[in-house]
């Protein structure tokens, strides 16, 4: 009885199948579902970089039938196939699959981030390393390191902003050369008349998540590196770093800032001057990049209350240094 009842379903769902078809159509079909025994792919694996793209050829089995193919991923995060090309999206494994009927073949699709090219030797130390979070540097340094450059959120006034918080700072008039030695510009602020000071380099939800989680799974040799200058001896500078739900602070000078104590100071002989705060002690102090951030203050900073206090920085920015 079971048997009866299936062969009659099959049938009915046959017929309707076939219905609206031509002749030379239905023929096709049942040609099609009676000759063809499988389906091969011209490559099972392939890798490509972000980016780049692969051409996959299926092939009915035997070579003569003709079909019907459909392509799937495993994940269009990785790898998206269109009519069997594809795509490499983002680092990681995916399987793209051909289909006809019951018959499917795979490819495993294997992509890997672009090949980084070697640091010109010649280039400052503080440019050889990689993964560059940049947050402040001159346009003809960061195009020596912009395929090395993890995001750019630099203030460009669309999607990332440098905000002076209720107008306590004003603009300073910078002179000289850069920390890099060239006639470009840095960030020069002085503090104004009310009797604290503080600015932002914000990115906004528009400019996307920041992902900074290789940074937060194995912090040894990343750092946030800032140029620093200044005649004012006993100046001190409170840099915080934010991932949207902690704050942490780290006071660069000679004496604390609201309590918290210097970790470390620079030369002050009007000078630029490197400082560099290794991301193990940021992480360890407890912010959290275990998950990509967004809408936040990426780096802020307070430069006290005295009027005319300076604030140079330049090259500021977080990035793995060269082993």
């Amino acid at each position: 009885m079971k048997l009866k009842t299936f062969l009659i379903g099959a049938f009915y769902a046959l017929t309707f199948m076939l219905m609206g078809c031509t002749e030379s159509t239905v023929e096709e079909i049942i040609e099609d579902i009676e000759s063809a025994t499988g389906i091969a792919l011209d490559q099972t694996s392939v890798e490509l970089e972000e980016g780049q793209t692969a051409e996959l050829t299926a092939s009915l089995e035997p070579a003569d039938i003709n079909g019907e193919i459909t392509w799937s991923t495993s994940d269009a995060n990785i790898a998206t196939v269109d009519n069997g090309t594809v795509t490499a999206v983002a680092e990681g494994t995916a399987t793209v699959v051909a289909s006809h009927g019951v018959f499917t073949a795979s490819c495993n699709v294997t992509v890997t981030k672009p090949a980084v090219s070697e640091p010109d030797p010649n280039l400052p130390s503080s440019l050889k390393g990689s993964e560059y979070f940049v947050v402040q540097m001159d346009q003809t340094s960061f195009e020596a390191i912009e395929d090395r450059v993890s995001a750019d959120l630099r203030p460009d006034e669309g999607s990332k902003f440098l905000y002076i918080w209720d107008n306590t700072f004003n603009n300073g008039t910078p002179q000289g050369n850069n920390f890099y030695g060239l006639e470009e510009g840095w960030i020069s602020l002085v503090v104004g008349s009310v009797g604290w000071s503080g600015a932002g380099f914000f990115a906004s939800t528009s400019y996307g998540d920041i992902d900074m989680t290789a940074i937060h799974q194995n912090p040894d040799n990343y750092v946030f590196h800032a140029a620093l200058k200044s005649s004012q001896d006993n100046t001190s500078y409170t840099l915080m770093f934010a991932d949207g739900t902690s704050e942490i602070k780290v006071v660069v000078g000679p004496t604390a800032q609201e309590g918290i104590a210097p970790y470390t100071d620079f030369t002050r002989d009007g000078e630029w001057q490197s400082v560099e705060i290794p991301m193990s002690h940021l992480i360890d102090n407890g912010l959290n990049l275990s998950s990509p951030i967004s809408n936040v203050n990426v780096l802020a900073v307070l430069a006290g209350g005295t009027t005319g206090t300076t604030f140079d920085m330049d090259a500021a920015f977080f990035y793995k240094k060269a082993e």
